[in-house]
């Protein structure tokens, strides 16, 4: 009597004809993400010394809103409908080192209250590029994109692994 394969065995690449390739696609994702994520961090370092603080004030309110469809299936029945969001994003405005004001719509969400001081950065001589001074506002999608191609990297690994 032949003895039962233990659990998770590991395949060989003659039994499976979709893992191989779908751990070097996933892989090849993963790695192209993560290879953004230190690219952008890197310039976002190299840049760093030539930022200028400024203190904002919140001035304004920009409303955004957007659509999207959802389908639900109650009881099998299919009824499509649209979902409307709006979103506030603070208008800033700041005085830079010239001394002249200057306004930006934050890409953050909603700050509580108009006339708050926030921290504002922008690269020396490059205005366009104002933008609250938050972590997330700055890093943040590098932190998301780097945790997106560090997960479809071990998705790889598992594949190959065990599929």
């Amino acid at each position: 009597m032949a003895a039962a394969p233990p659990p998770f065995q590991t395949a060989s690449p003659a039994d499976s004809k979709v893992g191989p390739w779908l751990a070097v696609a996933l892989g090849s994702i993963g790695l192209a993400l993560l290879a953004i994520a230190a690219v952008t961090a890197l310039n976002r370092l190299r840049a760093g010394a030539n930022w200028v603080q400024a203190t904002g004030t919140v001035v304004g309110y920009e409303e955004v809103t957007s659509s999207s469809r959802s389908q639900d299936e109650p009881g099998g029945a299919v009824r499509a409908s649209r979902v409307y969001r709006t979103s506030s994003y603070p208008i800033v405005e700041f005085v830079d080192q010239e001394g002249k004001t200057h306004r930006f719509t934050s890409r953050l969400g909603a700050v509580d209250g108009t006339q708050m001081q926030l921290p504002v950065v922008y690269p020396s001589g490059d205005l366009v590029q104002a933008e609250v001074q938050h972590w997330f506002a700055q890093t943040g999608w590098m932190v998301i994109t780097a945790g997106v191609g560090m997960l479809l990297c071990i998705v790889a690994w598992l594949t190959r692994r065990f599929f």
